[in-house]
């Protein structure tokens, strides 16, 4: 199972999500390094836990439409395999910008993708294995922009997605973000991973610390993301998590 660190932009700067309210998002403290710029926070997961893989949930791309492109190549640059979230709400979002070369996957989320033919398009372009398609909840229930996916459970849409092609799935809940309070999710991930053996799952949103990720082991997820229990030290290291 990866673990996967989260990098939150805001304003240019790594910020500390907490229950999804992103106007009350503020630069990071963190016990690993001083600062919140994004590339020393990302040495910083390197230098402690030997993480090279990152999710970046670019949060000015997805508010304001503003994604920060030279961020994606200095990060690529100095070594890091990046999930980016750049906030893609059509198929033709970023398609005149040579990104492939700093993304290791693309993360396309329901909260801001306008049309299931969108995701189509987006699934050819990229390849099933570097389309990761997030389902994001609230309180469990599906955030999206999609006319085609409003009014059906969170379920629902696994099964859609899956049937359109896409075979790594995200599942978080951002009212549990930076929260504690565990993930939430593991029955619909459950339910999923029963149906379809071959879909890679990943999941995020209040992992309190080493237990929580054993605990999320356990339900066979290729995944798991984590940011909070880094930061302030209730994960120490890979080591404890075996």
């Amino acid at each position: 199972m990866l673990l996967i660190p989260v990098i939150d932009v805001q304003d240019g700067l790594v910020v500390h999500g907490r229950f999804g309210n992103r106007a009350e998002y503020r630069p990071i403290q963190s016990v690993l390094c001083e600062g919140a710029d994004p590339l020393t926070i990302a040495r910083a997961f390197r230098s402690h836990f030997e993480l090279t893989e990152i999710y970046l949930a670019d949060l000015d791309a997805i508010v304001r439409r503003q994604p920060h492109f030279q961020m994606y190549r200095d990060l690529a640059e100095a070594g890091f395999k990046l999930w980016i979230d750049p906030g893609i709400r059509v198929a033709e979002d970023w398609a005149d910008q040579n990104l492939k070369d700093c993304v290791h996957r693309i993360v396309v989320g329901s909260e801001t993708l306008q049309s299931r033919n969108d995701l189509s398009i987006l699934l050819d372009r990229w390849g099933v294995d570097r389309l990761v398609f997030s389902l994001d909840l609230r309180e469990g229930k599906p955030l999206t922009n999609s006319l085609d996916w409003l009014g059906i459970d969170s379920g629902e849409l696994v099964q859609d997605v899956y049937a359109m092609g896409a075979r790594h799935i995200l599942i978080l809940d951002l009212a549990r973000v930076g929260s504690g309070q565990e993930i939430g999710t593991e029955s619909l991930v459950k339910e999923a991973l029963r149906t379809h053996s071959d879909l890679q799952i990943y999941v995020g949103g209040g992992v309190s610390g080493t237990q929580s990720v054993r605990r999320i082991r356990e339900t066979r997820v290729a995944g798991v993301l984590v940011a909070s229990a880094l930061h302030d030290g209730r994960i120490r290291s890979t080591e404890d998590l075996l």
